[in-house]
């Protein structure tokens, strides 16, 4: 999943469809930004591939990925981003900071479905046509 997340934020930065003048919002960026800082201590036993200091790290084990991210999202540092993250376990999902994974969270699951904000741009939009397409 992860590698898949790096592939789409990619894709939204390169593509031609997206105005680049505006930069592309990531929850997963942010929190990999997090994840990774050298004196991260909710991360500090965690393993990275290909290292922690890699512009293109991610987590070694996907239980170490869930459990970081849930600590993230839990707290004000991921709040902003709650309305783009749904858990697959609804007990998972929080409106405000919570200091412990709630009864009935199961991590494992993981997400349902994620979101990024970018802003198309005029040219992919301004006939509402593919202009690729005769």
């Amino acid at each position: 999943m992860q590698s898949n997340l790096h592939e789409v934020y990619g894709y939204l930065n390169s593509s031609q469809l997206i105005n680049h003048d505006v930069a592309v919002d990531s929850w997963y960026m942010e929190f990999m930004e997090w994840a990774t800082e050298p004196n991260q201590a909710a991360t500090a036993d965690d393993t990275f591939t290909p290292s922690r200091t890699d512009s293109n790290a991610v987590f070694s084990q996907e239980t170490e990925f869930y459990t970081a991210l849930y600590t993230w999202y839990r707290t004000n540092v991921g709040a902003r981003y709650r309305g783009s993250i749904l858990w697959a376990s609804e007990a998972c999902n929080l409106d405000g900071n919570a200091d412990a994974v709630p009864a009935g969270c199961t991590l494992s699951e993981g997400l349902k479905a994620s979101r990024f904000n970018a802003e198309l741009s005029l040219a992919a939009t301004n006939r509402g046509t593919d202009p690729t397409t005769p």
